[in-house]
């Protein structure tokens, strides 16, 4: 669920549906003693969609797919039905946009990016009668802006450092169809549903990349550390004010395989590995401390035809050990060749 977690969900509608008389003279969610929750919310909500907008932490492709339909993975969680079913209501959208480079010495240099990621959810909220479903509909802006500064210590190696930060545009809507369910509307609204809010977060990052060859092939290593802290404001509720935490720990290992000219155009066959430690709030969210993701593409050198195209391609990615889990076919562009 991309935004209010489900396990929040399901704990105040258990706490509340306990003793629904109690609704009757209760004032707030502070009387229901589920205030805390709303707070829970605004942060893995926030924390899960820094996670799903970066594409260096997760790949979310055109078409999903259950990748346990074509080999026997045995006691790796690589998708279920579950979990297909969350992907299949996640729509995500970045745009970013990369500054040239700055030569600031002979052997450093850096660089501001921009990105603006759109991400979306449409589902039905199961209640107490299974045959009647509320409507979630969430969006989620989101804009990023960073400065880095890249130092390269030898040919192989080269360090990064940077600091960027996030304003997060979030909003919900809910038609309550349950009968019961709208006894607890009075109480939600403005607070989990049918709300919106804003968080800002300073996000500081640190990495660095190896270059090299690997039995005659290019290959590369990177590591990366981001941590996201920040509070939410223009908020609906009182409720909703609470600090944002974010780390994400990144992982990864790449190689390349040079492919026949198409089209008198470079092409080139990527494999990639990389594993994802998260921090704080991110944990909840993602409903892990750590998952994987694999993938393979095929690239066109693309840099001749359009100036800000450097490459395109497809390929597939499947993630483990998430609530994400499961395969995507994936449109890749601007990737390293």
């Amino acid at each position: 669920m991309q935004a209010l977690s489900l396990r929040i969900l399901k704990t105040a509608l258990v706490a509340l549906s306990s003793g629904i008389s109690c609704c009757l003279s209760a004032q707030s969610l502070e009387d229901l003693g589920v205030a805390h929750l709303v707070g829970e919310a605004v942060a893995q909500n926030s924390a899960r969609s820094i996670v799903l907008s970066d594409a260096n932490l997760i790949t979310l492709g055109v078409m999903d797919f259950d990748p346990n339909e074509f080999f026997e993975f045995e006691n790796i969680d690589v998708g279920n039905e579950t979990s297909l079913e969350q992907r299949s209501q996640l729509t995500t959208y970045s745009l970013p946009w990369h500054f040239a480079s700055r030569p600031l010495s002979n052997r450093a240099s850096s660089q501001t990016q921009l990105r603006l990621s759109y991400i979306a959810t449409e589902q039905d909220l199961i209640f107490e009668d299974e045959t009647v479903g509320n409507p979630l509909e969430e969006t989620t802006f989101l804009l990023y802006a960073e400065h880095t500064w890249r130092y390269q210590l030898n040919q192989a190696w080269h360090l990064r450092t940077g600091i960027g930060g996030e304003i997060l545009v979030y909003d919900n809507d809910l038609a309550y169809r349950d009968s019961t369910l709208k006894l607890f509307a009075p109480y939600f609204d403005n607070a989990l549903f049918n709300t919106s809010y804003k968080v800002w977060t300073l996000d500081p990052s640190i990495g660095a990349r190896y270059q090299g060859e690997l039995m005659g092939y290019r290959w590369e290593y990177q590591v990366a550390y981001r941590y996201a802290i920040g509070h939410s404001f223009d908020t609906d509720s009182h409720l909703q004010d609470t600090t944002v935490e974010a780390g994400r720990l990144s992982n990864s290992a790449t190689i390349h395989f040079d492919t026949p000219d198409v089209w008198n155009r470079r092409s080139q066959i990527r494999l990639l590995a990389r594993r994802i430690d998260l921090g704080a709030d991110a944990v909840p969210a993602m409903g892990t401390h750590h998952y994987y993701e694999l993938g393979a593409g095929w690239l066109i050198d693309t840099s001749n035809d359009v100036s800000f195209l450097n490459n395109i391609g497809i390929g597939l990615s499947i993630n483990i050990d998430s609530e994400l889990s499961g395969g995507s076919l994936v449109i890749l562009f601007n990737e390293s060749m």
